[in-house]
């Protein structure tokens, strides 16, 4: 009898341990596919139109000038000429110099604006919204931030402090990474190919590409009186940070040091090694 009821809870332990590992290895598969998912969704190469040689401004555009290239979809800001539309930029002049086997804009080719549905519409990623948030002097890169460039949207809220009752306290967090800006103000990739660095406009709006969740995130953060800043990213730094901390004026006191010690240690890496006399 005894050797049964062991035998009857070896099976049962075993069935267990099978069962749990099953579930281990579902949610393993699941973490998986997501991270997969992330990763292609991140690095999805698309099709792009370029020019086979340098082309500098006023050149007139042949057949045998154009071509075809892959590039990461992320690193390709609105306005570039689809393949499709190859044909409809022969015959036609470049307004700005192309560099060989670079991306082509509609605002490099004559007549390039009324090629293109009149309106930011037609600059939006087919699946993405635009929104527009308020930002102004540092809150913009004392604005220098421009169309097609890309930025964090890192917010600051006053909320219900956790540990004093009927307090508020402030913390700030990153919401988004890594988010193209299609306008500032009413300037755009297409138009900004007409005003000059020297004499661009100033605005208190700027213009996301963002998903249709993302545009409630940000809504909501406004409508709880969250001030919205724009940190600017190199255009090829396509890093995403994870489990970024929520910061309050308690976080900042325990972490400073901690924090200077970091960037430094990462200052003296990238420094050159000193230069050794003989």
């Amino acid at each position: 009898m005894k050797q049964r009821l062991l035998l009857a809870v070896a099976v049962a332990m075993g069935l267990l341990a099978a069962f749990l590992t099953k579930q281990y290895l579902s949610a393993k598969e699941r973490e998986y596919q997501k991270l997969g998912d992330d990763l292609r969704g991140r690095y999805r190469q698309t099709e792009a139109v370029v020019f086979k040689q340098d082309m500098p401004r006023d050149s007139l555009i042949k057949k045998d000038d154009i071509g075809h290239t892959t590039v990461p979809a992320n690193n390709l800001r609105p306005g570039y000429v689809r393949p499709e539309d190859w044909e409809k930029i022969v015959d036609k002049r470049t307004v700005n110099p192309v560099s060989m086997k670079m991306p082509i804009f509609w605002s490099d080719i004559e007549g390039g604006e009324v090629a293109l549905h009149s309106g930011l519409s037609r600059e939006i990623t087919r699946g993405m919204v635009a929104m527009s948030i308020n930002v102004t002097g540092s809150a913009s890169v004392s604005g220098q931030v421009r169309p097609g460039d890309r930025v964090n949207v890192i917010g600051t809220f006053v909320l219900d402090s956790p540990d004093r009752p009927n307090e508020k306290e402030q913390v700030t967090l990153t919401v988004l990474q890594n988010v193209t800006v299609i306008a500032t103000g009413r300037e755009t990739t297409r138009s900004m190919s007409r005003v000059s660095a020297d004499r661009a406009s100033s605005y208190s709006t700027v213009t996301l590409e963002v998903t249709l969740r993302e545009a409630e995130t940000l809504v909501a953060c406004e409508q709880n009186r969250g001030r919205l800043t724009l940190a600017l990213r190199h255009p090829e730094d396509l890093r995403y940070e994870d489990d970024l901390p929520t910061v309050d004026f308690k976080f900042i006191r325990e972490t400073l040091s901690d924090l200077n010690k970091k960037r430094q240690d990462s200052i003296n890496r990238r420094a050159p090694a000193p230069t050794t006399l003989k």
